[in-house]
């Protein structure tokens, strides 16, 4: 991977920071329809049917009507309506970025490709803006035209780059997004994007919007009192920059496959909420909480108290954790010096970039549970990360 960390606007603008870390693994990532091809491969050669059709509220009522057991994997249609909000669970009330995701096609995938970041090449291409996102463009495999690039955009509320994500309304406008963003903010890799095209046989491979974190109760009733459980993001709802949704939705459906096979009678409200419940505390829980518990800008008392409600709530369930924390040192011969030497750095401070930053986590707060999130009270000298590239040599 090389990453780029930019701040600032106009004159300001700089890049500040700048890493490219050896995995010493390849990876790229495949496009879940080959994947999904598979599986309804092997589903129909065990005698399965599988339909492509619309389903609403009435539908589903029928579907249900007629089958032991139903599952619903998607909200659309006023599906999600089925299933109450689990306010308890719930922290976010509004999205926390915008989205935009689009795969092109291009130079393929070879050192020479992105080479110009890092000796060697053969890696993703990371950008990050500490006022206004991150673009990430990454390896590939797409179904049609085999190696391929993915670009996977994360804005900041009300920065202008959720403007501009908004003008994709298709493959090409996406496209052309995606090339007028690095164009301006990133013209240093302008002209390798520059290269890469549309892929004109996939209309669907695009995608913008954005995602309130939400956790729903996991069975529910349709009109006519049949049973329903939700499984993957319409039980519960991740944020996308962690990256849980779609392994959540298999960790669940191989636990309720194991429990089904040792369940004898109907599938009951009581029965399925159950085993919801043991998902969401084997899993589900953990991975909403990814994101929240990320720590930044608390002092000790601040850290130790949300180590302690992370402790807590593990004790309940018989659980232990182990908590990791990142610090970073000054390292002078006394402390007076070492105090000097943080003055200077807070001195030398991007304040744009500071600012930006505040103003975001500051949004972001005021839509949690709590309406302050992780860094209300943090002050100017707390947000100065100067691990983060915020401060200027």
């Amino acid at each position: 991977m090389s990453a780029r960390l930019h701040a600032g606007v106009g004159e300001s603008y700089g890049e500040v920071l700048e890493f490219d870390p050896d995995f010493r693994y390849l990876a790229q990532g495949v496009d879940v329809r080959l994947r999904a091809d598979d599986r309804l491969g092997r589903f129909h050669d065990r005698g399965g049917r599988f339909e492509v059709r619309t389903v609403d509220l009435d539908s589903l009522d029928e579907i249900a009507s007629g089958s032991d057991l139903t599952l619903v994997a998607t909200g659309k249609g006023g599906l999600a309506s089925l299933f109450p909000l689990d306010a308890e669970r719930t922290v976010y009330t509004e999205p926390q970025r915008q989205l935009l995701m689009v795969t092109l096609q291009g130079p393929d995938h070879s050192d020479e490709t992105w080479g110009y970041r890092s000796a060697g090449g053969t890696h993703s291409v990371f950008n990050l803006h500490a006022d206004f996102g991150e673009a990430w463009i990454g390896p590939y495999l797409h179904k049609d035209v085999g190696p391929s690039w993915s670009f996977r955009g994360f804005a900041k509320p009300d920065s202008p780059w959720v403007e501009r994500f908004d003008t994709a309304t298709d493959a090409h406008s996406a496209r052309q997004a995606v090339v007028d963003l690095y164009r301006e903010y990133f013209p240093k890799d302008a002209v390798e994007v520059e290269q890469l095209r549309v892929i004109e046989q996939d209309p669907h491979s695009w995608l913008r919007g954005a995602v309130t974190p939400t956790v729903r109760r996991g069975v529910g009733r349709t009109a006519g009192g049949h049973v329903v459980a939700a499984i993957g993001d319409t039980a519960i709802s991740f944020d996308p920059v962690a990256g849980q949704g779609a392994q959540n939705t298999v960790v669940q459906v191989a636990a309720l496959v194991a429990a089904v096979r040792d369940h004898v009678g109907d599938f009951t409200e009581q029965w399925l909420s159950a085993q919801f419940e043991k998902h969401w505390e084997a899993r589900g829980h953990g991975a909403a909480e990814t994101t929240r518990l990320f720590s930044n800008g608390k002092d000790y008392d601040g850290i130790t108290a949300q180590i302690d409600e992370l402790r807590e709530v593990a004790r309940a369930h018989k659980r232990e954790v182990k908590v990791g924390l990142n610090g970073f040192i000054i390292a002078r011969d006394t402390e007076k010096e070492a105090r000097e030497t943080l003055r200077e750095i807070v001195a030398k401070a991007n304040r744009p970039a500071v600012e930006g930053f505040r103003n975001a986590v500051k949004q972001a707060g005021s839509s949690t549970g709590d309406g302050k999130g992780m860094w209300a009270d943090s002050s100017f000298e707390d947000l100065v990360q100067y691990n983060d590239g915020f401060a200027r040599s």
